[in-house]
């Protein structure tokens, strides 16, 4: 206790000053002493807690360890399950392909009397049989080049091509089906493009299937516009900071290499039923149907049937290998934009 150190002297001389200082010392080196201990108490609590905190890490650090190695496993799983996935659809596409290429000959030839003349009913009934080989073989084709696609697989025959030839020699072979429904359809081509480096097939297929949709969708008497001038690479980057960030920059290499910042913009505009903003993306899913359209009748024709769901998947995949891409700007009741770029380039060196 602070008084057993205490010195009683209560004189008033140097002895008693000499006393009354070194009680005063005392007291503090005491009072020091106590302070020392209560912090030396709060040392061993806080030791404590933090020996519980680390333990209860170590557990949380073995636990998560484990739970890395049971979600890379899975992941494993799942990679590996696409890759059956994606096998097993690519091997079905061509062994399905395969007998439909006979049988759709076979019908063929029947039906052009081949094999011996045939009674209007026969003709009739081998006619049907046709469009459904000619909608099960197109279905067929889009998963197969799907397929490709997911597994970077869809190998592109690059050729030059002059726009507006190339344009100009869809656009005539899909007038039958302008004139069947009345409709108009408008090419602005900006002058003195330059070429472009494409693959010929699969790049037909991107504008026939956007063509069709806006044909489809457009009602009797509607006009088209297919529109074409140059522009940049970066071309609609607000719709893709908006709508769909993570697609915004082609997530591969493409075999097409850009040699400027410069791009091909090409947009065709329908006057049809129009698409609402939150479907902008999720047409882009396969297998999804616009929800306006499905009780839409668009004219004397009704494609209230739709297709197989995978056109416009197929077409941002194969713009996607070029190293470009697709976007869309629509109203309801008053049409559709589609607008899409093609970077303008050459072939890549090691490209087989």
């Amino acid at each position: 206790q602070e008084s057993d150190y205490e010195i009683n002297i209560d004189t008033q001389d140097e002895l008693g000053l000499l006393a009354q200082t070194i009680n005063q010392t005392a007291h503090n080196l005491n009072k020091s002493l106590q302070e020392l201990e209560e912090e030396r108490n709060e040392a061993k609590v806080f030791s404590n807690l933090m020996k519980l905190a680390n333990e209860e890490m170590r557990k949380q650090t073995e636990e998560l360890e484990i739970s890395n190695k049971h979600l890379e496993k899975a992941n494993k799983e799942l990679l590996e399950l696409d890759r059956m996935k994606s096998d097993f659809i690519a091997v079905s596409s061509h062994e399905l392909r395969t007998p439909l290429v006979a049988i759709k000959g076979y019908n063929e030839l029947i039906l052009s009397e081949k094999f011996g003349p045939l009674t209007k009913k026969q003709k009739m009934g081998l006619s049907v049989s046709k469009k459904s080989i000619d909608k099960l073989t197109r279905t067929v084709n889009d998963i197969l080049r799907i397929s490709r696609i997911d597994t970077r697989r869809l190998y592109l025959k690059l050729e030059e091509v002059n726009i507006e030839e190339f344009i100009n020699d869809i656009l005539n072979a899909m007038r039958p089906l302008v004139e069947k429904r009345n409709q108009t359809i408008e090419t602005i081509i900006e002058s003195n493009l330059p070429p472009l480096v494409i693959d010929i097939h699969h790049i037909e297929t991107v504008f026939h299937d956007v063509i069709t949709n806006a044909i489809r969708f457009t009602p009797d008497g509607g006009h088209i516009i297919v529109e074409a001038k140059l522009s940049t690479i970066n071309a609609g980057d607000e719709y893709f900071k908006q709508y769909s960030p993570r697609i915004a920059i082609p997530e591969f290499e493409s075999e097409l290499v850009p040699i400027s910042d410069k791009a091909i913009l090409f947009s065709i505009t329908d006057t049809g039923i129009g698409i609402a903003e939150n479907e902008y993306e999720r047409i882009f899913e396969r297998f999804y149907e616009v929800q306006s359209y499905k009780h839409h009748k668009s004219g004397t024709i009704e494609f209230l049937s739709g297709g197989s769901g995978l056109g416009l998947s197929i077409t941002r995949g194969v713009l996607s290998e070029h190293g470009g891409r697709i976007w869309l700007k629509s109203e309801l009741e008053k049409g559709t934009i589609f607008y899409f770029t093609i970077p303008i380039g050459k072939p890549r060196e090691n490209t087989q």
